[in-house]
């Protein structure tokens, strides 16, 4: 998590290359979530994983954000606090 860390420091900084950045990392996510969907036809979860899947609550909503005709909602308050272990965000 070291890089995104700098790029999110840099992000609340105001730097306009890391905002770029964080941006363009969640849009390559939501756009392979979009690919899938369209090849599943029905998802029933999408699970976030590793360090900033786990860990990145800020990139979890970028990337969910305007998925929501798609079927997919994330519950703002348990991303901010998601605890341990496995966690339903919807």
């Amino acid at each position: 998590m070291g890089i995104i860390r700098n790029i999110e420091a840099r992000k609340e900084k105001g730097d306009k290359k890391a905002k770029l950045a964080f941006e363009m990392c969640a849009y390559r996510i939501k756009k392979y979530i979009g690919a899938y969907i369209a090849v599943l036809k029905k998802v029933d979860a999408i699970l976030f994983t590793g360090g900033l899947g786990e860990n990145y609550s800020a990139l979890r909503e970028s990337v969910c954000e305007g998925l929501e005709n798609l079927g997919i909602a994330l519950c703002k308050p348990t991303n901010d606090n998601p605890g341990n272990g496995l966690v339903d965000l919807s």
